[in-house]
């Protein structure tokens, strides 16, 4: 007779052999993700089933395909093109095909690299509203900033103003639904993105990391900074100085961030009914910068902003220096940054000395030291850098919401601007310098110094960076 343990031991098993099997043939994983949960699912049998269940499913197929059609809905509203040349055709061209991104011109564009700068520049913003306001951000915080950000929404709701507001559930789930209350009583509208409950289970690992805001269809926003006290700086009690970019932007640009936020909005479930003119108003010249806003995600089969970096590595004929909180790359990023170092070109890569994540840091300190003996320049920045910003030869910016990690470029919900003016990449250049000449640059091997231990940590997790 087969005892009770013994057919549970068989049932485990069984379930197992099933997943491994979804695992190899059916979601056709990368090798070294498929590589990472047939491990789990083999030696940690039930623990690893329970893993897969919520971080290793796929984006079920109909749901990839609802936000594919959602974004084609918007994006026949505002398709346009116009020529470029060089380097920047080659982006350009790239990204109509993969990224769906349209090209425009005549923008003006502000680069933020202080909270405080950005928040005033938003508030007022919000406060001049008279028709739309619409928010998406990864994380709200129910502090100082985030009661007072609410309470300017809920007085424009309260105005007429019509106020929506979608925000990741993952990011924000310490945040209590009761902050949003009293806006919804305004007459505003707020959505979360995948919600984390019961019934949701297979979404959990795929979260809108993205940070966007439109107002009145003219007014664009686009970056790094979520909501709250940290983006700031210094000011908060026992926080280490916190560095990040973001961007302001006037013109037809602002289009294809409205598109992109009425995507999401109608994907979370939101309903999309004011007058079209509202939302895609008419542009006069703002500036004379050209723009590409580029989006990836799950729904996709390959990432536009990680094909952007690629393009980046492999076009560049000077210098590449890149900016990131995480830096934990797959193996075609690695190549594209050898091809890049042996073809001549500076590649510089500044990352932050601090984290909110630990894993994710002792990953990051590991591939940057297996990048520093190639001859790429490494340096750490003496606070938490959250900034995402990309510069090639002083002619081609990207700055949005994408780390340099397998999270953004696979799992995440994420949006950049491509940047082609440079006036603008000379700016970022200057910042780009100015955070460098701030920051512990890494000359010799004494540098990467550190205890056995913290190099054996490194060495497990960087088995299971394609999970992280």
């Amino acid at each position: 007779m087969i005892e009770v343990g013994q057919w549970a031991m068989m049932i485990v098993w069984s379930v197992n052999i099933v997943f491994i099997s979804v695992v190899l043939f059916v979601e056709k994983k990368r090798p070294e993700t498929a590589l990472c949960w047939m491990l789990a699912l083999i030696f940690l049998p039930i623990v690893g089933f329970m893993l897969y269940l919520f971080f290793g499913l796929s984006l079920p197929l109909y749901q990839r395909w609802s936000v594919m059609r959602r974004q084609v809905i918007m994006k026949k509203r505002t398709e346009r093109t116009v020529p470029l040349c060089g380097m920047e055709d080659m982006f350009a061209r790239m990204n109509e095909r993969v990224g769906d991104g349209s090209l425009r011109v005549n923008n003006s564009v502000e680069v933020f690299v202080n909270g405080k700068e950005k928040y005033s520049a938003l508030l007022s913003d919000i406060r001049d509203a008279t028709s739309t306001i619409h928010l998406l951000y990864f994380i709200i915080r129910n502090d100082r900033f985030g009661r007072h950000l609410l309470s300017v929404l809920e007085e424009k709701a309260r105005q007429g103003v019509h106020v929506r507001l979608l925000y990741d559930d993952g990011g924000s789930f310490f945040t209590s639904d009761e902050l949003f209350r009293p806006l919804v009583k305004a007459g505003g509208e707020v959505k979360r993105f995948f919600p984390i409950r019961l019934g949701y289970y297979l979404r959990v690992n795929y979260r809108n990391h993205r940070k966007i805001v439109v107002i009145d269809g003219r007014v664009g926003y686009l970056g790094g900074m979520n909501i709250g006290e940290e983006y700031m700086g210094t000011d908060v009690a026992d926080q280490i100085p916190w560095r990040d970019s973001h961007l302001r932007m006037e013109g037809t640009v602002v289009h294809d961030l409205q598109a992109r936020f009425l995507a999401d909005w109608q994907f979370a479930g939101g309903m999309v009914k004011d007058d079209e003119m509202t939302l895609f108003c008419e542009h006069q010249p703002k500036g004379t910068s050209v723009v590409q806003i580029i989006s990836s995600g799950p729904y996709q089969k390959v990432s536009a902003i990680k094909w952007n970096y690629l393009r980046m590595l492999y076009g560049a004929e000077e210098y590449v220096w890149l900016q990131t909180p995480y830096f934990v790359p797959d193996e075609s990023f690695l190549e594209g940054v050898r091809v890049a170092v042996k073809s001549g070109v500076q590649v510089r890569i500044l990352l932050s000395a601090h984290s909110d994540n630990r894993f994710a840091q002792r990953v990051s300190v590991s591939y940057a030291e297996e990048l520093w003996k190639l001859g790429v320049e490494i340096a750490f920045y003496p606070g938490f850098l959250h900034s995402k910003m990309g510069i090639v030869d002083g002619r081609v910016v990207t700055l949005g919401t994408s780390n340099l990690d397998r999270r953004s470029f696979t799992l995440n919900f994420e949006t950049n601007a491509m940047l082609y003016d440079t006036t603008i990449a000379d700016r970022c250049k200057g910042f780009f310098l100015d955070d460098w000449a701030r920051s512990r640059k890494m000359c010799s091997q004494a540098d990467w110094s550190r205890s056995i231990f913290l190099k054996g940590e490194e060495a497990v997790w960087r088995l299971f960076a394609p999970l992280l």
